[in-house]
């Protein structure tokens, strides 16, 4: 198992609204690693922007192909180009942060030193000392 960060730009995709949705289940580019992502990974969704963080996790159910965005998702897409047929997983939404754990957050906490979401690229393997710590936050989030 393989524990990764897909980050989310709210200017391409409202992913705040997506996670409204009762639906659990997902798609989401893969731009990188695509070989190496796999069923059972977790992801954690980290939308971008002044207020980025972590929003959801994902457990990822198929492995990467090429396919168009479901079309329960298409309301949710505001750049046009994410509709076509690119590469994808396909899984479920098993967590959904109720309020974003904000990057000044996570970047102040002891248990993740050295974590970074990166500046390039959506699509990053983290480590599991990292998943272990952003779970124990997002279980905090959700009591």
């Amino acid at each position: 198992m393989a524990y990764w960060l897909f980050k989310c730009d709210p200017s391409k995709y409202r992913i705040d609204k997506c996670l409204t949705d009762k639906e659990p289940r997902i798609s989401w580019l893969v731009t990188r690693y695509r070989n190496k992502i796999a069923p059972s990974d977790l992801a954690f969704i980290w939308r971008t922007g002044r207020d980025g963080g972590i929003v959801a996790v994902m457990r990822i159910d198929e492995e990467s192909a090429e396919k168009s965005e479901l079309d329960r998702e298409l309301p949710y897409c505001i750049d046009q180009r994410f509709k076509s047929s690119q590469c994808r997983v396909v899984g479920e939404l098993v967590q959904r942060v109720p309020s974003c754990i904000h990057r000044d957050t996570l970047r102040g906490d002891s248990g993740l030193e050295g974590f970074s979401p990166g500046y390039q690229g959506m699509n990053f393997r983290i480590s599991e000392e990292h998943e272990k710590r952003l779970m124990e936050l997002v279980h905090k989030r959700r009591s």
